[in-house]
C-alpha cells in the first residue's frame, strides 16, 4: 500500500512492483491502497480528511476521490473539500454552497477580531462594508487594528480587494515589489526562485512578510532544497498580481519559466508542468505545448495517469500531435472517460499525412473506446479501417482477435468461426523460438477465445481443455490475471458440467492468482462462482460466507454492480434453504444500488429482482419486474438478453397459470437462442419450458420439448442440461401413467446425476423411482430407495427435497399399513415446508396429512385442508386447487355432507380436464367420486368410476392402484 501510495504522489518507490502496472490497474490499485490506509486509520476513531483548493486538483485526483468516496461509503470517514465554482466536483461529494455569514454570525466574528476595539458602532460598520463575507471581516478588523497603532492610514475600504490592494500598497516598498514579484509564481512561491526571476531581490523582505502575516510557511516543498512559502489567502495573491503591470506579467512569467525548468532535474516533471503554464502565460504557447508533452511522457512512464490527463489535455489546448494524443487517449481509458477518448481520436485522425502505424494506433484506441460505450459494431468498424500493412504480425494478431471478441460481443458466431483460423495463421507467423511474453499472452488470449466458442456451442470438455491451455501458457508468460481470468472460466464451465469439487479448487487457484499479484479486482465475482459450486454440494454455510465475504469486497471497491448481483445471489440462496424473509430484505437494496440511469442496468436489476421475487414465491411481484425489463430489452434490442427475459417471462406465467402467455414466451426464446446459434440457452429454454408443461398437464407438449432438447443435446457432454431432460422424460412417464418407463427413466437420471456428483438432483430421481416402483407393487424395493435419498439430502439444508422425499416415505408406509410411520413421515414434510413460499409440494403435503388423519384426527385433517387451500389460492396453481377440492369433498362426504361434497364435484372439471391430471393424481381422484357418489346413494355411478379406475390401472400395470380399486369393487357389491 506505501509504494502505491507513494506511486500517486509522483514519488515512486525504486525497483517497487508498482512501476510495472498497467494505467488503469494503477489507478484501481492507487484507490485501494488509500481506502485501506484509510481505513486502518477509521478502526482506531473516526477520520476527518480535508483537502483544500480542490479546483487546482488534476483529474487523477479527482477520480481518486471518487473512487474513495464510493469504497468509504460505510466508513466512519468524512471528506471535506475547498473549491472555488467552476470544476465538476468528484463523484459520490455533496456540493454545499457557502454563502454570507447571517448578520448575526458576523456581529460575532467582529467583535470577536476586534478584541477591546469593538464598539456596537464600528462593528456595525464592518459588517455592513463586509456584506457577510468573513475573509472581509477579518481584513477589515486587522485594518482597524493597524489603524488604531498608528501603522495605516484611516480610511476603510469598500471592497475587499480594494482593501487588500490598499494593505499591500501600505507596505515597506522592498515588501509590496517582493509580494507582487512572488505574485506571478501563483499563491504558493519560493523566495530564491522569485529572487531570480525578479533579479536584485534578498530572502530579508519574505521573513518581514512572514511576521506581517501576509505571508506563511508550507510544510513541504516542490522545489527539492527551497523554502516554500504561500500567500495567506488566494485573494491576497490576487490583489498583489493586479497591481502588475501586463508587460511586468510576462516578463516574470518567462522569468518564473526558466528558473523553474532549471529545477527540473532535482524537482521532476510536476516543475516542468509549471513552467509550461507561465510560458503560456508569458505569451510562448509552442513552448508551453511541448514542455507538457514532455510532462506528460515522463509522467506516463512513471504511471501517474491523472498528471498524464493533464498535462497532455493542456498541450492539446494549444495544438495538436501525435504524442499528446497518443498520451491523452491512453489515459483518459484507464479513467474509461470513453466519450473523451474517442474525441481525442478523432481529432489524432484528422490530421494529414498520417504514418500508417500511428493511424493504426488512433484506430485501435477508438475502437476500445466504442467497445467500452458497448457500441460493438463501431468498433468492428473501426478495427476494419486500420491498414494492416502497417503492423507487424504480432500487432496484427492483436488488432483480429480485438474484432473477433467485439464480434463474439454481437453473437456473430459465423464471423468468428471465419476468424479464428486466421487467428491461428498469425500465431505461427508471428513465433520465433524464443517465445517472447507478448507471443505467449496472444496465444493464451486465443486459447481462451477457442475456449469460448466451445462453450457457447454446449461443448464443455472442449472449452474446459481450452481454458485449461490458456492457463498454462499465461503461467509461461509470467500473465497472472491472464491465468486467473481463464481459472475463473475453467470454474464457470466445471459448473455447469456438475463437477463443483474441481470448480472450488479452480475458483481458489484464481483467487490466489490475484491476491499473489496485489490485484484484487474481480475477486468478488470469483468468491460469487465459488459461492455457486459451494452450494451445489450442499455447503449452504461456506456458500454464504463466500457471498458475505465478496460483498464486503464490492463494497470496499465501490462496484455497485458487483454487489448487486452478489446479493442477488446471497438471496435465491436464503431462498432456497427456507430463508425467504432474509431474500426478499434484499430486493429493495438492489433497486437502489441501481443509480446509472442506463435502460440495459435498470434492466439488469429488474430480472435479479424478479429472480429473487419468485423465489420467495412473491410470483405478481415477480411477473410484473420481468414485463417491464422484457420491454426494457425489445427497445434496446440485445436479442440474447431478451431471450433470456423471454424465458424468466415464461416461467413466472406458467407458475401462475398463465398458460398461452407463457408457452409464447418460451417459444419465443427458444428461437431466439437457436437463430443465435446459442445452443445451450436453447436447450435450458426447453428444459424450463417442458419441466413447466408436465406441471400443468400438458404432457404431450412436454414431449415434444423434450424432444427437441434431446436433439440439440447430441453431441453435447455430460452436464445439467442433459441431467434436466432425464428428469422431465421420468416425471412424464409418471404423470402418462407409464410407471416401468418411469423407473427405468428415474434410474438413467439418478446414475447420471450420481456420476456428476450431484447428490440433491440425485435424490430427487431416486424418491421419483421409488413412487414409480410403489405403484408397480414394489413398495419394498421403493423404501431402500427412499432410505438413499434421504441420506444424500442430509444436512444439505433443502427443506423443499427433503419434504419430497418424506411424502414418498409416507405413501410407502401407508400402503403397507404402518400407520404411526406414515404420519410421522407425513408430519415431518409439512415441519420441513412450514414458512417456505407455497408451492404444488406444499399443497400435496398438506392434501396428504388431511386425507391420513382424516381417519385419526377429523380436526387435525380439516387444519391440514385448509393450508391446502390457502397455498392452492395463493399461486393460483389448477392442479394445486384441484387437489384441495377434492380433498374438501371427500372429508365433507365422510362427515355426513354429501349435498356439499357433490356439489364440489361439480365444480372439478372446470378447474382442470381429468386428461391434464397426473396418472397417479387422477386414479385418486376417481376413487374419491366414487366413494361420494357411493355415500349419496348413486351405486351405478360409484362401481363404474372404480371399473373404469380398475382398467387404467391395469393397462398401465399400476398395481398399487389396480388392487386399491379392486378393494372398492368388493366395498360396493
Amino acid at each position: 500500500a506505501a509504494a502505491l501510495i507513494a506511486l500517486s504522489i509522483g514519488a515512486p518507490v525504486p525497483g517497487s512492483r508498482t512501476l510495472g502496472l498497467e494505467p488503469a490497474r494503477a489507478a484501481d490499485e492507487i484507490a485501494g491502497a488509500w481506502a485501506e490506509w484509510l481505513r486502518a486509520r477509521v478502526r482506531r476513531g473516526p477520520v476527518l480528511l480535508c483537502i483544500e483548493d480542490l479546483h487546482w486538483a488534476d483529474a487523477g485526483t479527482r477520480a481518486l476521490l471518487a473512487q474513495l468516496a464510493s469504497r468509504l461509503s460505510r466508513e466512519a470517514i468524512a471528506i471535506v473539500a475547498t473549491s472555488r465554482p467552476g470544476p465538476a466536483i468528484p463523484e459520490g461529494f455533496e456540493l454545499l454552497t457557502l454563502g454570507d455569514l447571517t448578520p448575526e454570525s458576523a456581529t460575532r466574528l467582529a467583535t470577536n477580531l476586534l478584541g477591546t476595539l469593538a464598539t456596537p458602532e464600528l462593528v456595525r460598520e464592518i459588517v455592513d462594508r463586509a456584506g457577510g463575507h468573513p475573509y472581509f471581516i477579518e481584513e477589515l478588523a486587522r485594518a482597524v487594528r493597524s489603524r488604531a497603532s498608528g501603522t495605516e492610514s484611516k480610511a476603510l475600504p469598500d471592497s475587499l480587494l480594494g482593501l487588500l490592494v490598499s494593505r499591500l500598497d501600505e507596505q515597506p516598498v522592498e515588501i509590496r515589489e517582493a509580494l507582487k514579484a512572488a505574485s506571478a509564481f501563483g499563491r504558493a512561491f519560493w523566495p530564491a526562485l522569485v529572487a531570480e526571476a525578479a533579479g536584485g531581490l534578498t530572502a530579508d523582505p519574505f521573513e518581514e512578510a512572514l511576521r506581517r502575516e501576509l505571508v506563511m510557511v508550507q510544510p513541504s516543498s516542490l522545489v527539492p532544497g527551497e523554502r516554500q512559502l504561500a500567500f495567506r489567502h488566494a485573494l491576497l495573491r490576487d490583489a498583489a498580481y493586479s497591481l502588475l503591470p501586463r508587460k511586468d506579467r510576462q516578463r516574470l512569467h518567462a522569468a518564473a519559466a526558466s528558473a523553474l525548468e532549471s529545477r527540473y532535474f532535482s524537482g521532476g516533471r510536476k516543475l516542468r508542468a509549471m513552467s509550461a503554464n507561465h510560458l503560456r502565460l508569458a505569451g510562448d504557447e509552442l513552448g508551453a505545448a511541448a514542455r507538457w508533452e514532455s510532462a506528460a511522457l515522463e509522467a506516463e512512464g512513471a504511471r501517474a495517469v491523472g498528471e498524464v490527463a493533464e498535462y497532455a489535455l493542456a498541450a492539446l489546448s494549444i495544438r495538436l500531435s501525435t504524442p499528446a494524443a497518443m498520451s491523452a487517449a491512453r489515459a483518459l481509458s484507464a479513467f474509461t472517460r470513453y466519450s473523451e477518448v474517442l474525441e481525442v481520436c478523432v481529432r489524432g485522425l484528422s490530421q494529414k499525412g498520417l504514418p500508417p502505424g500511428e493511424r493504426a494506433a488512433f484506430e485501435l484506441m477508438a475502437a476500445s473506446a466504442e467497445q467500452g460505450q458497448g457500441r460493438f459494431e463501431d468498433a468492428v468498424r473501426r478495427i476494419t479501417a486500420v491498414p494492416a500493412d502497417s503492423l507487424a504480425p504480432i500487432e496484427l494478431l492483436r488488432l483480429e482477435l480485438m474484432r473477433l471478441s467485439n464480434l463474439q460481443l454481437l453473437n456473430k458466431w459465423a464471423e468468428v468461426d471465419a476468424g479464428l483460423p486466421a487467428v491461428e495463421r498469425h500465431l505461427e507467423a508471428s513465433r520465433s523460438p524464443a517465445l517472447s511474453p507478448a507471443w505467449l499472452e496472444l496465444r493464451s488470449s486465443a486459447w481462451n477465445m477457442h475456449g469460448i466458442r466451445a462453450w457457447h456451442e454446449g461443448k464443455a470438455a472442449i472449452a474446459l481443455d481450452c481454458y485449461g491451455k490458456a492457463a498454462e501458457v499465461a503461467r509461461q508468460a509470467g500473465h497472472v490475471l491472464g491465468q486467473a481470468a481463464c481459472e475463473h472460466n475453467r470454474a464457470m464451465v466445471l459448473i455447469a458440467m456438475s463437477r463443483n469439487e474441481d470448480a472450488v479448487e479452480a475458483c481458489d487457484r484464481s483467487i490466489r492468482l490475484r491476491l499473489d499479484a496485489g490485484y484484487r479486482q474481480r475477486i468478488g465475482t470469483t468468491l460469487v462462482q465459488r459461492a455457486g459450486a459451494l452450494s451445489a454440494l450442499g455447503k449452504d454455510d461456506e456458500a454464504r460466507s463466500a457471498l458475505q465475504e465478496a460483498l464486503r469486497l464490492h463494497r470496499a471497491a465501490g462496484d455497485a454492480t458487483s454487489e448487486s448481483i452478489a446479493l442477488a445471489t446471497l438471496a435465491e440462496l436464503d431462498a432456497s434453504t427456507g430463508r425467504r424473509q432474509d431474500g426478499l430484505g434484499v430486493v429493495q437494496e438492489i433497486l437502489r444500488l441501481e443509480k446509472s440511469g442506463a435502460p440495459e442496468a435498470r434492466a439488469v436489476t429488474l430480472i435479479r429482482c424478479a429472480n429473487i421475487l419468485e423465489s420467495c414465491g412473491e410470483l405478481a411481484h415477480a411477473l410484473s419486474h420481468a414485463r417491464e425489463a422484457l420491454e426494457i430489452r425489445e427497445r434496446v434490442g440485445a436479442p440474447r438478453v431478451v431471450g433470456i427475459t423471454l424465458r424468466l417471462l415464461g416461467r413466472i406465467e406458467c407458475e401462475l397459470g398463465m398458460r398461452p402467455e407463457s408457452e409464447a414466451h418460451f417459444s419465443r426464446a427458444a428461437a431466439v437462442f437457436e437463430s443465435l446459434g446459442d445452443v445451450l440457452n436453447a436447450i435450458r429454454t426447453l428444459a424450463t419450458m417442458a419441466d413447466s408443461l408436465v406441471r400443468t398437464g400438458e404432457f404431450e407438449g412436454a414431449d415434444d420439448g423434450v424432444r427437441r432438447g434431446r436433439e440439440l443435446s447430441r453431441g453435447l457432454d455430460p452436464g445439467a442440461e442433459l441431467l434436466e431432460f432425464h428428469r422431465i422424460e421420468a416425471d412424464v412417464h409418471a404423470a402418462r401413467g407409464e410407471p416401468a418407463k418411469a423407473v427405468a427413466a428415474y434410474a438413467v437420471s439418478a446414475a447420471m446425476a450420481s456420476g456428476l456428483r450431484r447428490q440433491p438432483e440425485a435424490a430427487q430421481a431416486l424418491a421419483g423411482q421409488a413412487q414409480a416402483l410403489l405403484d408397480l407393487g414394489r413398495g419394498q424395493e421403493g423404501q431402500a430407495l427412499v432410505d438413499e435419498a434421504a441420506r444424500l439430502v442430509m444436512d444439505r439444508n433443502r427443506p423443499q427435497l427433503e419434504a419430497a422425499v418424506e411424502l414418498v416415505r409416507g405413501e410407502i408406509s401407508a400402503s403397507r399399513e404402518q400407520v404411526h410411520e406414515a404420519l410421522a413421515a407425513f408430519s415431518r414434510a409439512g415441519t420441513l415446508l412450514a414458512g417456505g413460499r407455497p408451492s404444488v409440494e406444499t399443497i400435496r403435503a398438506h392434501t396428504l396429512l388431511a386425507r391420513f388423519l382424516d381417519f385419526l384426527r377429523p380436526d387435525g385433517a380439516m387444519a391440514e385442508l385448509e393450508a391446502a387451500e390457502r397455498d392452492a389460492a395463493a399461486i393460483s396453481d389448477p392442479l394445486g386447487l384441484l387437489l384441495a377440492a377434492s380433498t374438501r369433498a371427500r372429508l365433507e362426504s365422510r362427515g355426513g355432507r354429501g349435498k356439499e361434497a357433490l356439489r364440489i364435484l361439480e365444480t372439478l372439471p372446470s378447474m382442470l380436464p381429468l386428461a391434464r391430471v397426473p396418472f397417479r393424481d387422477r386414479l385418486r381422484l376417481m376413487s374419491d367420486e366414487a366413494r361420494i357418489r357411493h355415500g349419496a346413494g348413486d351405486v351405478e355411478r360409484a362401481r363404474a368410476l372404480a371399473g373404469d379406475g380398475l382398467r387404467q390401472a391395469r393397462e398401465c400395470g399400476a398395481v398399487l392402484q389396480a388392487g386399491h380399486f379392486e378393494r372398492l369393487l368388493e366395498e360396493l357389491k
